[in-house]
Formats: structure tokens, sequence, C-alpha cells
């Protein structure tokens, strides 16, 4: 028997069944910091809870890197005491340390992400937008008020005083893209699927949002049979748009649908006798 689970165990392994080794990379490393800046940096709405049959709003969750990468996470105005520990991108997640040891890990995929606390709480959130210079400065506010607090628990020492904090790595001057306002058709605080975590993260993609909206309504208003036009957006909707996981997807699927209802709401805008 011993024999049979070892040869088993070898066809897997060199079989290739077992996963590929994940790309894992410690806390420090330029590939950690790298990664953290460019896939989990930004800010989260967190999703909406309830307690005592009463509906309890989280509010937002901003997640920065400081100077010597180390992955900042503020609640609203609160810094939470994690500190990273690694990242793995193949699970697009970072591991974090809590005060005692505990590991956390914060997963951010297609505009979702969760937050899973070392008890097993877990956090929902949409992405809303990158970090924007008011964002740096919460969590700049955050980070003081944490060091402060610390050194007024801490007993005076003759130790000399420590070296400044690293404050948050300032997010590049955004280009004219990226400054430009992000407004879909739908307010991008009760986001609450991936897909609209993707368009509120993304100015062009929110553009076609609006223009996409626009045409709907303009069809909607022409048509000889709305309820048929209603039937086919929802179509559209599940099987066309919510099968997209990329923002370039999202684009040429916006772009085409748009331009198909423009078309043919300009068609049957004609009178009868001209169509």
């Amino acid at each position: 028997m011993r024999k049979a689970l070892s040869t088993a165990l070898a066809l897997l392994i060199f079989g290739g069944t077992l996963p590929a080794t994940a790309e894992v990379y410690p806390a420090g490393s330029q590939a950690s910091a790298e990664f953290a800046q460019q896939n989990l940096a930004g800010v989260y709405k967190l999703q909406k809870g309830f307690s005592s049959d009463r509906t309890v709003d989280p509010g937002f969750l901003r997640v920065a890197l400081d100077t010597e990468g180390n992955v900042l996470l503020v609640h609203n105005d609160t810094l939470m005491g994690l500190t990273l520990q690694s990242v793995d991108t193949d699970n697009h997640s970072a591991n974090l340390l809590d005060g005692r040891g505990g590991l956390a890990t914060f997963k951010s995929v297609f505009g979702t992400a969760k937050l899973t606390l070392e008890d097993g709480t877990t956090h929902h959130a949409i992405f809303v937008r990158a970090l924007a210079p008011q964002d740096i400065a919460v969590v700049e506010r955050a980070y003081g008020a944490a060091r402060r607090s610390e050194r007024a628990t801490t007993p005076a020492t003759p130790t000399p005083a420590p070296a400044p904090a690293p404050a948050p790595v300032p997010a590049p001057a955004p280009s004219a893209e990226a400054a430009k306002a992000i407004r879909p058709s739908f307010d991008c605080l009760k986001a609450s699927t991936a897909i609209e975590g993707m368009i509120c993260g993304n100015a062009e993609l929110a553009d076609l949002d609006t223009r996409l909206a626009d045409a709907y309504k303009w069809l909607l208003g022409v048509s000889d049979d709305p309820a048929v036009e209603k039937r086919e957006q929802i179509a559209w909707i599940r099987n066309k748009r919510n099968a997209c996981k990329t923002v370039d997807c999202l684009i040429q699927v916006y772009t085409d649908r748009a331009d198909d209802l423009e078309a043919t709401a300009q068609y049957l805008s004609k009178p009868k006798e001209f169509r």
C-alpha cells in the first residue's frame, strides 16, 4: 500500500498534475513593491453590512505604499495595524501580518477585492479609483495619528528619537486621460459587481457606459416595441457584457453595442415611409 501511494505521488509530481509553484515575493523586494503599486493600490468601497436590523455603511478602504515598499491599509481615516509579509502574483494578493503575528490576506481581481483577517472575518469591496492627492493626504494623516498614538503609549527611554516615518509614495502625475472625471451612467459609490468596478476605474469605459445608456434611452423612445428592446438589452448584458474579464473586452463590446443601438435608433427615427 505504501509503495503504491509513493508511486502515485511520483506520477502526480512528475506528470505535472500538481499546480506549479506560485510566484511569491517577500516584502521589501522590488517585485513585491511594483506588484502592489500596480495591482493593489487604490480606493475601494467596502460593501454594506447589516446589524440589528439596520444597514451599516463601512465606508472606504484606501490601499497605498510607503517609500519602503510596505502596504498601508486605511479604513476611512484609521490606519489598520497590518504590515506586508509578501505578495502572491499568481493569486493577485498580498499576505499581511497583524499586530500579533496573525496572517491576513488582501486580494484584488477584476475590480473586486476581499480582505480576510486572521480570525476568518471577510470584508468585500469594489475598486472605485486610483489614489488621488486627497487620498494620499488621508493616508498620511492616518499614518501620523497612529505613530503619535504609539509614542504616547511607549515609556520614555534615553534612546535617540526614531527617524521620521516614511510617507506614502505620491501617485504619479496623472495624464490627461487619467485626470478626466469618471462619470458612468450610474453612481460608482453603489457599484456592486466586478464589471461596475472596472467601469468606475476607467474613464474611457465610463464614457462608453454613458454613451450606451443614452443610446438605449433613445432607442426605447422611438421603438415600435420597447419590450423587445428591453429583452435584447438584458440578453446583451448577460451574454456579452458579463462574459468580459478585462477592460479591453468591455471597451470593445460597449463600443459595438453603442454603435448598433445608435444606428437602429437613427433608422427608427425616420418617418415610416422613408425607412
